[in-house]
């Protein structure tokens, strides 16, 4: 799987190859796969199509700020070397990617190498050793092996008043996410089994948040235990801790760059948006980018919006 942050990303052609110096055979009998596609002529299999006049137009997964493609195999693959080409322009292209596989034994996805990127370069990336079939886990010794643990059934509910804590360091963007239960239902298998794989906990305004494997645990699994081992005993909370008496955590907005995302905040307080926006974006009819601006300032008495009327996702026609 090939992961880089950008607004979107014109990838022109992806092949893995066994071989070191991507030489030999291309391996593509897997399932295409990505975080998302502007249209349903734009999707995952253009990138492995062996047609550098075709692209795979990818955006965002949804919520998060991660973009990637690659291809699930139904049995283990090993490559050594991996070829792309992309767009040559800059808000459709990336400077930086990474490859990552994934360990079904750890659930895991691994990094195997990383590259800067000049846009709309052909390039190779070696990767120094392919993922290949994961050994088989055993406990050093001393490691005592847990028993079986029978999680509770009938009390074992989707929480849809839970609020979870989990810490994202994707591309070295530190941040704190605060996010109710029932969002998790949006989220990719890739994106869930790190969420419900944290298990720290986070304080924000003086309240302590769990893990999502403690908070949402059906939704994650953990109610028997789950894919990442048992779900930990339960503790009553105190009662500086226990958010029982919040009726809505507001989640701020990062400003920036905002294209094809969704903002979350629904502050009433118009201090809590200030800020400078903006998102490259593309006009899918007649194939041109456009960028939108969009500022928010709070003044004494009223919340002035200053915008050029272009949206941050894609429009079909003149706007």
């Amino acid at each position: 799987m090939m992961m880089i942050r950008a607004g979107k990303w014109g990838l022109k052609e992806l092949e893995f190859y066994r071989e070191s110096g991507c030489s030999g055979t291309n391996i593509n009998n897997g399932v295409p796969i990505d975080s998302g596609h502007a249209t349903d002529t734009t999707g995952p299999e253009k990138a492995f199509d062996e047609d550098e006049n075709t692209k795979w137009g990818g955006r965002y997964e949804e919520g998060t700020d991660e973009m990637w493609i690659g291809m699930e195999f139904e049995s283990p693959e090993k490559f050594l070397c991996a070829f792309f080409s992309d767009d040559n322009k800059k808000f459709k292209s990336t400077n930086f990617v990474k490859i990552q596989a994934y360990n079904d034994n750890s659930g895991t996805w691994i990094d195997m190498a990383s590259a800067n990127h000049e846009y709309g370069a052909r390039q190779n990336i070696e990767i120094k050793s392919g993922p290949g079939p994961a050994p088989t886990p055993t406990n050093s010794p001393g490691t005592p092996t847990l028993p079986p643990v029978k999680g509770p059934t009938s009390e074992c509910v989707n929480n849809d008043e839970g609020i979870y804590f989990y810490h994202s360091s994707f591309g070295g963007n530190e941040r704190d996410i605060f996010d109710d239960c029932t969002k998790l239902d949006d989220k990719k298998d890739r994106q869930l089994k790190e969420i419900c794989k944290w298990t720290k906990s986070g304080e924000d305004k003086g309240v302590t948040y769990g893990p999502a494997r403690e908070v949402c645990r059906k939704r994650c699994g953990t109610c028997s235990g789950g894919p990442t081992g048992p779900a930990p005993t339960p503790t009553p909370p105190t009662a500086s801790k226990a958010p029982n008496n919040l009726k809505e955590k507001y989640i701020k907005n990062e400003t920036g760059n905002i294209s094809y995302k969704k903002m979350k905040n629904r502050n009433p307080d118009c201090s809590d948006y200030s800020g400078s926006y903006f998102a490259v974006v593309e006009n899918t009819q007649s194939n041109a980018d456009l960028k939108m601006d969009f500022e928010i300032k709070a003044e004494a008495n009223k919340c002035v919006l200053i915008s050029n009327n272009i949206p941050n996702h894609d429009v079909v026609g003149s706007i």
